[in-house]
């Protein structure tokens, strides 16, 4: 993973990874955060050196957001969506979907979306809780 300056030049090359990079996102301060084929979620402070390292996938993580307060959410492939502390540990893993997690986000009020192979789109609340569950799609490509 490389961050490239404004003007198209390397400031850093990031290599702790021992697979694909799939999805990033940055944050306010710009910490930046990755999600890999390696089954891990990272956070990297804004000189490419690593904070943390998030462990707990079985599979591969394919979406990774972030709210204003450094809370860190993964989307993955163990049909997982979990939501990571500040400083790196499990604050919960919602289990219910039933195929791979391809996409998360969350709002400013810390309701989180996931999309699934499941067909699903879900809003979690910040403890999370299924808020609703709309299974109209019929294709998950």
């Amino acid at each position: 993973m490389r961050k490239i300056s404004p003007t198209g030049g390397q400031v850093w090359n990031f290599t702790q990874h021992t697979d694909s990079v799939i999805s990033v996102a940055v944050d306010s301060d710009g910490y930046v955060y990755s999600a890999s084929s390696d089954n891990t979620v990272r956070k990297i402070n804004p000189n490419g050196g690593q904070v943390w390292k998030f462990g707990q996938h079985t599979d591969r993580v394919r979406s990774v957001a972030v709210d204003s307060d450094g809370y860190v959410y993964s989307a993955s492939n163990d049909d997982t969506v979990r939501k990571i502390s500040p400083t790196g540990g499990k604050v919960w893993r919602f289990p219910q979907h039933t195929d791979s997690v391809s996409c998360v986000a969350v709002d400013s009020d810390g309701y989180v979306y996931s999309a699934s192979s499941d067909d699903t789109v879900r809003k979690l609340n910040p403890t999370g809780g299924q808020v609703w569950k709309l299974g109209q799609h019929t294709d998950s490509d």
